[in-house]
């Protein structure tokens, strides 16, 4: 009985293997695999899915006197900006600069007010790099403007900072025909008001160069496609060892 319970599991897995490598293809889960962030997609374009904030958390410090009804900060510990309105073409080599608004949402957790979701439009400029060291197309860019504003439980309006530069990279490969793989990130210098845009609060100051600290975000892929390609990729890896073993 046990000899067929495990020539039936064999029989499974080794279908189940085949299906998921003709699903998403050697190449492109080998990619998601090696590198954490970005997506492989076949739409050539951004901004895609969704950036998450990565990195230590990011405190606000109110100024004093501190009004009664608000904490002495705000501390940001995760966040997600998605939920974009529009995908825009790559530049290209006879239109090298492009400069894009789109609307999007960003998910934050936050101490002491919990969960926000902010609402508002994003101004990105993506321009291509002059000098190409890499096998993928390599860009340079910058968001120009971030308006989103949180209604519940609190009003919070986020901005891009007026005087520091919100700047990123972004990259293209070709995988295989129609595949392509897509990197980007940002280091975005933000800025919150609770009191309707009177006055803007900026985040702690580094105190290893006495700038207040950008949040940094990547483009990720979506959580479910990682999971199946790691789930196929495990069933590969223990097809081997059976194969190994017989």
């Amino acid at each position: 009985m046990n000899h067929t319970l495990h020539a039936a599991w064999h029989k499974f897995s080794r279908a189940f293997c085949n299906l998921v490598v003709v699903a998403f293809a050697l190449p492109a889960a080998s990619i998601a695999v090696a590198q954490p962030f970005g997506i492989t997609t076949p739409d050539a374009c951004l901004p895609q899915h969704k950036y998450v904030k990565i990195g230590d958390p990011v405190f606000f410090p109110i100024p004093t006197p501190v009004p009664p009804s608000l904490p002495p900060g705000i501390l940001l510990t995760d966040g997600m900006h998605h939920s974009f309105s529009d995908c825009f073409d790559f530049p290209t080599v006879s239109d090298p600069e492009d400069v894009h608004t789109f609307d999007s949402r960003m998910s934050l957790q936050t101490q002491p007010f919990g969960p926000l979701e902010l609402l508002g439009s994003t101004t990105v400029r993506i321009r291509l790099d002059d000098l190409p060291s890499t096998p993928a197309i390599e860009f340079e860019t910058e968001i120009l403007a971030l308006n989103l504003v949180s209604v519940a439980p609190i009003t919070v309006m986020m901005r891009e900072s007026p005087t520091q530069q919100s700047l990123g990279r972004a990259s293209i490969l070709p995988v295989s025909p129609g595949l392509y793989h897509i990197d980007s990130f940002f280091d975005v210098f933000t800025e919150l008001s609770l009191d309707g845009g009177a006055s803007w609060i900026q985040p702690q100051t580094n105190p290893l160069t006495g700038q207040p600290s950008p949040v940094h975000v990547e483009l990720v892929p979506e959580p479910g496609v990682v999971a199946l390609m790691a789930f196929g990729l495990a069933l590969l890896g223990l097809r081997r060892r059976q194969s190994q073993g017989s």
